[in-house]
């Protein structure tokens, strides 16, 4: 994986199908132990297209109009 979050995502759900425990996992990684469970659950609910799948925040609304923007 190019990406090297993704191929961490990857990583996690390895490991614990090896057998690993989360804090285990976590600390192999160096991540949290609650972005492991984030992860472990995102997968079981959706697989690998819902471990990919990423919301970002929409952004704080922009104080000037677009046409004061402009200006």
């Amino acid at each position: 994986m190019k990406n090297a979050n993704m191929a961490k995502r990857i990583a996690v759900i390895r490991l614990m199908m090896q057998g690993y425990l989360g804090i285990q996992v976590a600390e192999l990684l160096n991540i949290h132990r609650e972005t492991v469970s984030i992860y472990v659950q995102k997968f079981n609910q959706g697989g690998m297209d819902a471990l990919f799948k990423r919301h970002y925040a929409p952004g704080r609304k922009p104080y000037l109009s677009p046409d004061e923007e402009r200006e």
